[in-house]
């Protein structure tokens, strides 16, 4: 109790009285922070069962915008590959701005506070998820969920489970708290092949209801060039999402493949950045992903980079609205060797 009181007081220190900058002089230099955004949204007006814990709240999000932008180089995601690679002249503290899936928040909420700082960002998208209309699986899901009677939702996971699908039955069967039943069904939903879980879902939708979502969820291709326009850069996070470890060689080829040929075309530049869905990867998918031109990877390992960091493996901070200010500031000074003594 005593360490946990002393841990708390400490931070209040530092924060507060801005005697974090004090041990900002001696941190280690050549240290890269990459931040993982996913969604940047109203919390208040979000219909939606799942956790917020992916998303962040615009007013949250300019708050640590503006931090950054007092305290840290913020760089673009290109600069700081070349960084890792060969450059010796490292900015005082770089930090680079990223987005996984590819939200309209980017668009709407995000990219204001961005350009209202003069700051980069990357945002790595899901190039079917965009030809297909804008809705990500568990989207959807979370709206079948929504707009059914739990009792309707088993009946019909009953009529199309087979042993293609190998879903655990048995814990949904005795749920009857929507949230609950939404988190495990999202489980098992992962544990699927993309193709298998796509047919799933289909079969789904064509059983129940789901029509809380009325506008695309992702950002359009209008909206990406007139992003990249304006300075954001694009990297790709697979053609359809599917979690890469679960796949065939082949698979996972056609998914970086195609993806990549997309955002080439759409882009007219070359595109050479990935995020590995769910950060998932492996030696295997490594060589693939090598082979299909790309230069680095981003996965979900925690930490910061430096130049003998795997470009194909590299690490980031994921941001959640359960994080108040106090541990943003407090997390980035522990990634930047500042505080090693508030180590968790």
């Amino acid at each position: 109790m005593l360490k946990i009181f002393l841990k708390k007081f400490i931070k209040f220190l530092l924060v507060k009285l801005s005697l974090i900058r004090f041990f900002y002089l001696f941190a280690p230099r050549n240290r890269l922070v990459i931040l993982n955004y996913h969604r940047i949204s109203e919390k208040k007006t979000r219909d939606n069962l799942s956790d917020f814990d992916l998303g962040v709240s615009v007013q949250k999000f300019e708050k640590q915008i503006k931090y950054l932008n007092r305290n840290f180089s913020v760089i673009s995601f290109s600069r700081a590959v070349n960084l890792l690679k060969n450059e010796n002249d490292w900015p005082r503290f770089p930090v680079v701005i990223s987005f996984d899936d590819g939200y309209r928040d980017v668009y709407i909420h995000a990219f204001p506070v961005l350009e209202k700082y003069n700051l980069p960002a990357m945002v790595f998208v899901s190039t079917g998820i965009i030809e297909a209309g804008g809705f990500f699986w568990w989207d959807i899901l979370n709206d079948i969920v929504q707009s059914n009677h739990l009792e309707e939702i088993k009946l019909a996971l009953g009529n199309c489970n087979d042993l293609e699908y190998e879903l655990d039955l048995r814990y949904l069967k005795s749920i009857h708290n929507k949230k609950l039943f939404l988190d495990k069904l999202t489980g098992e939903f992962k544990k699927l092949k993309g193709e298998k879980r796509d047919k799933l879902l289909n079969l789904l939708k064509n059983l129940l209801r789901h029509d809380k979502i009325k506008e695309r969820e992702t950002l359009s291709w209008g909206e990406i060039k007139e992003l990249r326009k304006a300075g954001i850069e694009f990297g790709s996070h697979t053609h359809n999402h599917y979690l890469l470890t679960l796949e065939e060689e082949k698979t996972v080829e056609k998914e970086l493949t195609y993806s990549k040929q997309q955002l080439e075309e759409n882009l007219k530049e070359k595109i050479e950045y990935l995020s590995y869905p769910s950060g998932l990867y492996n030696p295997e998918i490594e060589k693939i992903v090598r082979r299909t031109g790309y230069q680095s990877a981003c996965s979900n390992l925690y930490g910061h980079n430096h130049k003998d960091t795997n470009l194909l493996a590299l690490k980031r901070f994921s941001l959640e609205e359960s994080q108040s200010l106090d541990d943003f500031t407090i997390s980035l000074g522990r990634l930047f060797g500042v505080l090693p003594f508030l180590s968790e």
